[in-house]
């Protein structure tokens, strides 16, 4: 009997490890994916804002302090910590690549890219920004397409792969 009893609370003793050590993992990653997310869905307005303040005449720091104050979390406290680490004296080229690098994020890389060059060449910056930002808006709506019609085949496959864990989990509390 007491063999027995030293096995249930083994078994519950691991279970509720296995629980403590990964709740808060699988927590921080679906902050971490949802903050992401967030991100890339504010990518295509940081652009167009952008391209607004400096059709408006504003400097493209002034237009980066636009997005950094009024733009919505967290896209402002992305755009925050480049004008930052700009105020702070790196150039403001370095300062983007270094904010490319943090996120790495395809849509804000190419955004980016789109603002060195267009500094560096001239041209019609704020037209380009807006065709950047129609661009981005279309390849996010694409995404969000493709995730819709392909979100049950992902749900069926997470079950499928959760099964035999759960199978053996039952088997080992109906006969231990």
């Amino acid at each position: 009997d007491r063999l027995l009893q030293a096995q249930e609370h083994r078994h519950a003793n691991a279970a509720g490890a296995a629980l403590f050590l990964g709740v808060p993992d699988g927590v921080g990653a679906c902050l971490y994916r949802r903050r992401r997310r967030e991100l890339d869905r504010q990518v295509p307005d940081a652009i167009q804002s952008l391209a607004n303040s400096l059709k408006a005449g504003a400097s493209l720091v002034q237009a980066i302090g636009e997005v950094a104050t009024g733009g919505p979390a967290p896209i402002r406290d992305e755009f925050r910590m480049i004008l930052e680490e700009y105020h702070l004296g790196a150039p403001l080229d370095r300062a983007l690549d270094d904010a490319r690098r943090r996120l790495g994020n395809r849509n804000l890389d190419l955004a980016f890219a789109v603002l060195l060059v267009g500094r560096e060449s001239g041209g019609n910056l704020p037209q380009v920004l807006e065709r950047t930002a129609a661009a981005v808006r279309e390849l996010w709506r694409l995404e969000e397409e493709v995730r819709t019609k392909t979100a049950e085949g992902r749900l069926s496959a997470k079950i499928l792969g959760a099964m035999p864990v759960v199978i053996l989990l039952l088997y080992g509390l109906i006969d231990p």
